[in-house]
């Protein structure tokens, strides 16, 4: 079973959700049926062997070990599964007419991340024909078909009900003419019935994996319930720009950045502003920029939750011909200083147990060839470290802080490792002779805030790409509303930071450096400030990766409200 799909798997996806789509969705609820609804017509904790199970634990590639309270599955091949199937006899066969219930608990006990295990059901005596309940070491489930090709009736999605590393309950139920799937008692996809190939029923895991099995319990289910029917669509707030019925919104930048949240009670499924998708966090924000044309622009935002319902609330934009159009980058800055930049990438740590990385030096000379190619960093006026140690990334950061004036700009940029204890509330950078679990060499991010007020530049802007970075902020904020012209952002001192992610860990191969360097290279404005710089990629992060960059004030370094400006030579 792979991740990988073909066209013709997605033609009948599509052909399938479709048909999932037009039939009336229901709300449903695990509680709906109490244990006293249930009519159990198997079940096995496996105490003991009472029912059968293969039982081999002498074999050489796969065992099959029944302990008391669990049935452990250890596939030991590297390109074999091991299955352990089971036939109901004829005093416990699923009546698929009835309501019925499918439930089990089980973990991935031993495996990779990408190692999955499942259970199958309504399988044909031969094995050929399937459906498949299926979680890996990701947190991710799937829900399949086997008849004759694979057919994702659910695709490889990730859900935080998942517990890695424990057991997890996995629910299937017929109600009526439906399917119901639910993790840990949440539903977590609903679909049309469909009729089994047969009563066989199968667990599954994969190579170099083992599957550790609490219960499996098959009932049918005794009352029929009243389903309401769910038809309220989400509801849609726009919060910027500011929206008053009925008046038009006049703008004379050549974008505006649409903000706003979608509530619903059952769940939002996506949103869409002028039929692009956008990021929503898990308390349904979300944020895209738009482009305008001159005049009326209509900008639509649609909300759609899990049950297919929808919502659209539709913006009027009227993009002004005015001679502040460009105002910005038509103005000249007056006294301009020098650019100064330290630029840090570190692949190999000393400490065996700390990870080597492959992109962190490879993304600073990226940077390096940019600014120095494309904007007015001097050569002789940028220092870049590769691989480096405490003291020289403490000596590098004195010299600049004894060099600069107030009229100078500084871009600090950082690739590497980074780690947060929780306990003292405190993000880190690891130079490349950090140890694991010391602190003693690593630079905490309050004295890079230090340093940032130390160094009297009149715009400091700091670039991290690496795991929990985000510890540095004050606060958190991307664009205002309006955007003051480019001398008033160069005329206000700044300290401010973005980085590729918050308290979280960020992948080695980094989106957020990819989408930077790539605005930076196709730029074509002659003062580009470091929030529009930011606006301009960030949702391109959220839609291709995990990670969620952030932009900022650096935490009491002395911020008055301008921005980093970048000067294209």
């Amino acid at each position: 079973m792979s991740k990988c799909r073909n066209n013709r798997f997605k033609f009948l996806l599509a052909i399938f959700l479709m048909m999932c789509s037009s039939f009336t969705y229901s709300q449903v609820k695990y509680s709906d049926y109490l244990e006293k609804e249930k009519e159990s017509i198997f079940f096995d904790d496996f105490v003991s062997n009472n029912f059968g199970w293969r039982d081999d634990s002498k074999e050489n590639c796969n065992k099959y070990i029944i302990t008391p309270g669990f049935y452990e599955l250890k596939a030991l091949c590297k390109e074999k599964m091991i299955t352990s199937d089971f036939n109901y006899n004829n005093e416990f066969v699923i009546d698929t007419k009835r309501d019925f219930e499918i439930e089990t608990s089980y973990m991935i006990s031993k495996g990779d991340p990408d190692t999955y295990s499942s259970i199958r059901f309504g399988q044909n005596e031969s094995l050929e024909k399937l459906f498949s309940f299926v979680y890996n070491g990701n947190g991710e489930f799937s829900i399949k078909k086997y008849d004759k090709d694979w057919i994702d009736i659910m695709p490889w999605t990730f859900s935080e009900l998942i517990k890695k590393n424990n057991f997890n309950k996995m629910t299937i139920r017929k109600i009526g003419k439906k399917y119901f799937f639910f993790i840990n008692e949440s539903l977590v996809f609903e679909c049309l019935y469909e009729p089994f190939f047969g009563q066989v029923l199968t667990f599954l895991t994969t190579q170099k994996s083992t599957m550790k099995i609490d219960f499996i319990k098959i009932s049918h289910l005794k009352s029929k319930r009243v389903i309401q029917i769910d038809k309220t669509p989400p509801k849609i707030t726009i919060e910027m720009p500011a929206v008053n019925r009925g008046v038009k919104i006049e703008e004379t930048n050549k974008q505006i950045v649409v903000k706003g949240k979608v509530t619903d009670n059952v769940g939002v499924y996506e949103v869409l502003v002028n039929g692009l998708e956008v990021h929503i966090d898990a308390k349904g924000n979300f944020e895209q920029t738009v482009k305008l044309a001159f005049g009326e622009n209509t900008i639509e935002v649609k909300a759609t939750d899990t049950k297919n319902n929808s919502s659209i609330e539709t913006l009027k934009v009227q993009r002004q011909e005015s001679g502040t159009e460009d105002l910005s980058n038509s103005l000249i800055i007056n006294d301009i200083g020098k650019f100064y930049a330290l630029i840090i990438g570190n692949n190999k740590y000393e400490d065996p147990s700390i990870k080597t990385l492959d992109e962190p030096i490879n993304d600073a000379n990226k940077l390096y060839k940019i600014l120095t190619s494309k904007y007015t960093f001097e050569e002789q006026n940028i220092v870049k470290l590769e691989n480096a140690k405490y003291v020289e990334i403490m000596d590098a950061l004195d010299e600049l802080s004894a060099k600069l004036t107030k009229n100078d700009n500084l871009l600090v940029f950082y690739a590497g490792h980074g780690d947060w204890i929780e306990e003292k509330n405190l993000g880190y950078w690891l130079p490349v002779d950090a140890k694991k679990g010391k602190t003693a060499f690593n630079i905490a991010n309050s004295r890079i805030s230090d340093y940032m007020n130390a160094i009297k530049s009149k715009h400091t802007l700091l670039i991290a790409d690496a795991c929990f970075s985000g510890g540095i902020f004050k606060n958190r904020s991307i664009l205002s509303e309006a955007q003051p012209a480019i001398t008033k952002l160069y005329d206000l001192s700044s300290k401010k930071a973005m980085t590729s992610g918050n308290l979280k860990e960020v992948p080695d191969k980094s989106v957020f450096m990819k989408f930077l360097i790539k605005r930076l290279t196709e730029n074509t404005e002659k003062y580009l400030s470091s929030d529009v710089l930011f606006a301009s990629f960030r949702q391109a992060v959220l839609n291709n990766s995990q990670t969620e960059p952030q932009y900022g004030v650096i935490q009491n370094a002395g911020d008055e409200g301008g921005e980093f400006i970048f000067v294209q030579k």
